[in-house]
């Protein structure tokens, strides 16, 4: 009976998370790479050849690529 009450938190802490996504009007997307894209993003210094497995290492070099392009002058 304990994983009822598991559920319903996870659940709850995900749809906090949704709600505070959209007050900040971000969005998530999910992106498909090829490992010549993620090799490429460690050849750009944005991911080292240790995180080339790592989501979070990923997500967070797409993004700093990202900010590089759209946000410097």
């Amino acid at each position: 009976m304990l994983e009822r009450p598991r559920r319903r938190q996870h659940a709850a802490r995900r749809q906090r998370r949704y709600r505070a996504r959209q007050r900040q009007r971000e969005l998530v997307v999910t992106v498909a790479l090829c490992p010549e894209e993620t090799a490429k993003l460690s050849k750009l210094r944005y991911l080292s050849e240790a995180e080339l497995e790592d989501r979070a290492a990923i997500a967070d070099a797409i993004h700093l690529l990202l900010a590089h392009i759209l946000l410097d002058p």
